[in-house]
């Protein structure tokens, strides 16, 4: 049978359609500024305006008190026309839409950012632009099932400039100078613009208490924003006041000796798991990569932590930005101090609407899994440049004080260990202080070791509440990596188990550090290359200030990884306060009483030590399937 079909024009639910396109930008006012941001730079860019005339001003108004009256502007000096406007604006996903018929390389892709932040989180948003003494009005009503279209009683509509702006709500006093005064001639070839509006915002946001001061930073470090920034002359206004007459991205200091950014050419052709992956046709470099490494490594929660990525560039602005941790990096420490930039045009192709990531793809995976491999690579030269400067020499003093530290810490961690029945994959649980959980895949508040996933468990402690945890506290999968037991180690002269190499720490990372390969495992490691642990022991490793030092990294160490056990949605602030004073008192009268604790603590040691005895970080274990309480 002959199959001859006849071809339709492909039919869509418009309204769903958008919604499902616009979900990511709901409630990213920070996202939908940056895409506001680099259309006003579009239009500069058509009009072949230069970078250091590139005026626009973002405002935001929330003298109104609520969020129905809270109001977002861009304001630019371009404008545009109604013809423009139908032919880009109020069309979507066009990919030509930025160009607007201009062979141009603009910022602007599909032609959808802007107006989803438009279309879904503003109660009503407007368009208002006037060029050449006419005046057109654009704009989307939430309250219309967010439909959209023209004023038509401002399409093209000549109007005076004075009266231009009056009808576009423009204070004057919040525009750039250069601009103002431009304006004070009310000659209609002087005075062009388009504003864009957002009125009553949907979703609430927490950032925008203090002055905005917080959104503003959050902004600032949008990998959308940045390049449009560097390529413009933006203000800040806050509530109708100008706070500042110029944002740039922020600036990060280098790390000494590493300065200069470090450039990678991309091969044309690039190996993926054996297969050969062409990124151009001759085999010909396929881009770039340039990574630099920061003067202190970048917080791995919170805002900053954003700037501790790769940005994928495009002919203009950034089509996509991984965060090392979604690499396949190996080396966390390390990475932590790097970010960067890869330029390669074969990954146009594969840009998503948001920006976010690029499409999973064979050229896309060859050219990450490259960026990863170069990352660890500088990441290795890091570690190895600070394992340079590392001290050896009390090495041997500070491993005999680690083991009997660690030796007392199991054996007061015993004191309040509660075995429940096991099976399968479920081990001994942990309940320190009021009786708790061992962490499941959310630890705690402090990111802290997760011991897996066991059975229900009601705990009962002396001189303690009861209590049960839905997750238990076996060690479950894991339970043949994962130690039972917090194990605390020392950088600079202990070896990564994840590894095998010993793991030497920058002097800026953390007093007691820990990755994620090392929370898993339930290592804490204490950062022996901070500056005053470094001082302290080159005074002297077996003198009482720096055993007194390591003793108070691992009440720091066992108080954390208390707390982060007995952690419930239903915490206050006041359980954690009891916790911790309950946890400290008890330290310190375990140390008090115990007989290796006694010597560490209050004896003079000479600095070679010959141990009377083998010191063991691990307690035999104990039966299965017994229920044991310190009586």
């Amino acid at each position: 049978m002959a199959i001859k079909l006849k071809f339709v024009v492909p039919r869509i639910h418009a309204q769903m359609a958008l919604d499902l396109l616009g979900r990511p930008y709901w409630g990213q006012y920070d996202a939908g500024l940056a895409e506001w941001l680099k259309n006003a730079k579009d239009e500069y860019i058509r009009g072949d305006v230069p970078d250091d005339e590139s005026y626009i001003v973002l405002h935001l108004d929330q003298r109104g008190k609520t969020m129905a009256r809270t109001v977002f502007e861009c304001i630019d000096f371009g404008g545009t026309n109604a013809q423009a406007i139908e032919d880009a604006l109020m069309t979507w996903c066009d990919p030509s839409a930025a160009g607007q018929g201009r062979d141009v390389a603009t910022f602007g892709g599909h032609g959808n950012g802007g107006k989803f932040h438009m279309r879904d989180n503003f109660q009503r948003s407007y368009f208002i632009t006037y060029s050449q003494g006419k005046l057109t009005v654009m704009g989307f009503d939430r309250s219309k099932n967010k439909n959209y279209g023209l004023d038509s009683h401002y399409i093209d509509r000549p109007v005076k400039p004075g009266d231009a702006i009056r009808m576009a709500g423009i204070d004057e006093r919040i525009l750039p100078e250069v601009m103002r005064r431009k304006w004070a001639s009310r000659k209609v070839e002087d005075i062009h613009f388009t504003v864009v509006r957002g009125v009553g915002v949907i979703f609430k946001q927490r950032n925008w208490k203090g002055g905005g001061g917080a959104f503003i930073k959050k902004f600032l470090q949008h990998p959308q924003a940045k390049t449009a920034l560097a390529r413009s002359i933006t203000s800040w206004v806050l509530d109708g006041k100008i706070v500042q007459d110029r944002l740039l991205p922020p600036e990060i200091e280098s790390k000494e000796g590493y300065e200069d950014p470090r450039p990678y050419e991309i091969p044309g052709v690039l190996d993926l798991d054996g297969t050969p992956i062409p990124l151009t046709k001759d085999g010909s470099s396929a881009g770039r990569l340039t990574l630099r490494v920061a003067k202190e490594p970048f917080a791995r929660r919170g805002e900053e932590a954003v700037l501790n990525s790769i940005d994928v560039v495009g002919k203009v602005g950034t089509i996509a930005t991984y965060h090392i941790l979604e690499l396949d990096v190996r080396n966390l420490q390390g990475s932590a101090f790097i970010y960067g930039s890869c330029q390669c045009p074969v990954l146009e192709d594969f840009r998503e609407n948001d920006r976010k990531h690029l499409i999973k793809s064979d050229p896309t995976n060859a050219v990450l899994r490259f960026v990863a491999d170069k990352v660890d690579e500088l990441s290795n030269e890091i570690a190895a440049e600070a394992a340079k400067d590392a001290d050896k020499q009390a090495d041997a003093v500070t491993d005999y004080f680690n083991k009997v530290l660690n030796r007392w810490k199991n054996k007061f961690l015993q004191q309040i260990m509660i075995e429940v029945p096991v099976g399968g994959e479920t081990g001994p649980g942990i309940g320190p202080l009021t009786g708790g959980n061992g962490a499941g895949p959310d630890p705690g508040p402090n990111g802290g070791a997760p011991v897996g996933s066991g059975g229900q468990k009601t705990v009962t402690v002396p001189g303690a509440t009861s209590g049960s945890g839905p997750d238990g506290g076996g060690t479950g999968p894991d339970k043949k990596d994962t130690s039972r037991y917090p194990t605390v180690m020392i950088s600079g002269q202990d070896k990564d188990p994840t590894t095998g190499q010993i793991l030497t720490l920058d002097p800026a990372q953390d007093v007691v550090y820990q990755n994620a390969q090392h929370a898993r495992l339930n290592i804490w490691w204490i950062n022996a290359q901070r500056p005053l642990a470094k001082r302290l022991r080159a005074e002297g490793a077996a003198k009482s200030r720096w055993r007194d030092y390591l003793f108070q990294r691992y009440i720091d160490i066992i108080t954390t990884y208390a707390i982060e056990q007995n952690w419930r949605p239903e915490t206050k602030p006041q359980d954690v306060t009891q916790w911790v004073q309950d946890i400290v008192g008890k330290l310190h009268d375990s140390a008090s009483e115990d007989t290796s604790m006694q010597r560490l603590l209050f004896e003079d040691i000479p600095d070679n030590i010959d141990e009377p005895e083998q010191v063991s970080q691990e307690l035999p274990p104990t039966s299965v399937g017994k229920t044991r309480v310190k009586a």
